[in-house]
């Protein structure tokens, strides 16, 4: 490959929006659909319970890091998580 090839690094680029170069300024994300995708009704209906997941699954992470952080050395939560949490359980 030509070293002055501007296709050469495509594959370093990631999936971000180009930083530089025409393309710039028109860069917008695509949506994604297909038969995968969960969209309208079937979505609005699994909504609630995935939502009370997430929460079960933050606050049983907040309540590992907020009482022995195993992770201490390398990440603390953001300033005053532990204190909200504590208080949205009752503690």
């Amino acid at each position: 490959m030509d070293e002055n090839d501007d296709t050469s690094n495509d594959t370093d680029r990631g999936s971000g929006p180009p930083t530089d170069g025409p393309c710039r300024a028109a860069w917008k994300p695509v949506e994604q659909s297909g038969p995968g995708r969960v969209g309208g009704q079937r979505a609005r209906a699994i909504e609630p319970s995935q939502e009370a997941r997430q929460r079960r699954e933050r606050d049983k992470f907040l309540d590992i890091v907020c009482t022995d952080n195993p992770y201490a050395a390398v990440w603390q939560p953001e300033e005053g998580t532990c204190e909200q949490f504590a208080a949205t359980i009752g503690n």
